[in-house]
């Protein structure tokens, strides 16, 4: 806060990691430079593919080199989830247009455009379904959005049953418990939210036991 006040009124710009990355990624393109994306949740950063095999990871926040070990330590990701989908692993190009479509539904979420959102989560699933980010925001979405109306149980139990199998992490299925409790299937939601406490990793920190108090009522 004190560095924004101090820039004021001169323009200043923020990006994140993903917006970070994609801006490595074009100058990469342009250079013929061998980048990739790397995907995991709640970030992304650039990885350096070399020639003979093996890579280098940089941290587009830091703007330091780094290696797989580096985010396994900081996320506290547990062995079982490496090589899972999403877990520290290159996106290929349909993988990062589904994720650009991805990021375009968070955003009209956010503007509280829930249609618009609804359809762009589709999108990214229609264009590459082997990152489960999409399916698991669009059953959150379709779970607990506050407009009934765009309230639907039976596709919230879809969209995050298709998640769970890409991804079984807590937070997925602390979503498809919340599906089934939307959809009236109480012990299912149950027994969901126990599977997802059993998981080892939840990285987006879902309460978990709260929902399970919840489904317990």
């Amino acid at each position: 806060p004190y560095l924004i006040e101090q820039r004021n009124p001169v323009p200043y710009y923020v990006v994140d990691c993903d917006i970070a990355s994609y801006l490595y990624l074009a100058v990469g393109e342009i250079m013929k430079y061998p980048l990739a994306i790397v995907q995991m949740p709640l970030h992304n950063f650039i990885r350096w593919k070399l020639p003979r095999g093996g890579y280098i990871d940089f941290e587009t926040m830091d703007g330091k080199e780094t290696d797989d070990h580096y985010y396994e330590a900081l996320w506290g990701i547990p062995k079982s989830f490496l090589g899972t989908p999403g877990v520290l692993t290159t996106m290929n190009d349909s993988q990062l247009l589904a994720y650009e479509y991805f990021g375009v539904a968070i955003s009209y979420t956010w503007k509280n455009d829930i249609p618009t959102a609804i359809a762009k989560y589709k999108k990214a699933i229609s264009v590459d379904a082997t990152l489960s980010d999409s399916e698991n925001n669009l059953a959150w979405l379709f779970a607990v959005v506050p407009e009934e109306k765009f309230r639907d149980g039976q596709k919230a139990i879809s969209y995050a049953q298709s998640a769970v199998k890409i991804f079984p992490n807590g937070d997925w299925l602390d979503t498809l418990g919340c599906a089934y409790g939307t959809a009236g299937k109480f012990a299912e939601g149950v027994a969901a939210e126990n599977r997802a406490k059993e998981a080892g990793w939840a990285p987006a920190g879902s309460d978990i036991q709260g929902d399970l108090n919840l489904l317990n009522r």
